[in-house]
């Protein structure tokens, strides 16, 4: 009899399974703080199939910026809870100055629920924001395989 747990698998070619996303379509604002602030609205809770060894969580921003200059340094975030998963940043030469650092955290993960949010930070006191519009969303997107 043949069981297909007899194949020899390479799990890491099997394909992403698109679980949901989340979007903004308005831009969010942060507060004058270098502390690491949540994105409103976007956030996904994904039930990770019992199936699944492996999470992709992409973070698209449509675009990042920061009110101050001068070697201020804006940075965006995966997390669950408090974890920080992954990151990316970028230093401000001028206010209000925007890039859009996608960010891309791929791990093993356990079957379950799992909530994945986008957050923002900036090394100064400026206010950081992340800008999102109905044609041009700021997007959290959630994959397993």
């Amino acid at each position: 009899m043949f069981m297909p747990s007899m194949l020899n698998v390479d799990f890491a070619s099997r394909p992403w399974v698109p679980l949901g996303r989340s979007k903004i379509t308005t831009q969010f604002t942060g507060v004058s703080s270098n502390a690491i602030q949540d994105v409103t609205g976007l956030s996904f809770a994904a039930t990770i199939p019992s199936w699944a060894s492996q999470v992709r969580v992409e973070l698209n921003p449509f675009f990042v910026s920061s009110t101050v200059a001068g070697g201020n340094a804006v940075q965006t975030f995966i997390r669950e809870g408090s974890t920080t998963l992954g990151g990316a940043y970028f230093i401000n030469q001028t206010p209000n100055y925007s890039q859009s650092p996608s960010v891309l955290y791929e791990d093993s993960v356990t079957p379950g629920s799992h909530t994945y949010k986008a957050s923002i930070s900036n090394s100064g006191t400026a206010v950081p924001s992340m800008g999102a519009a109905a044609t041009t969303p700021s997007i959290l997107t959630v994959s397993c395989r």
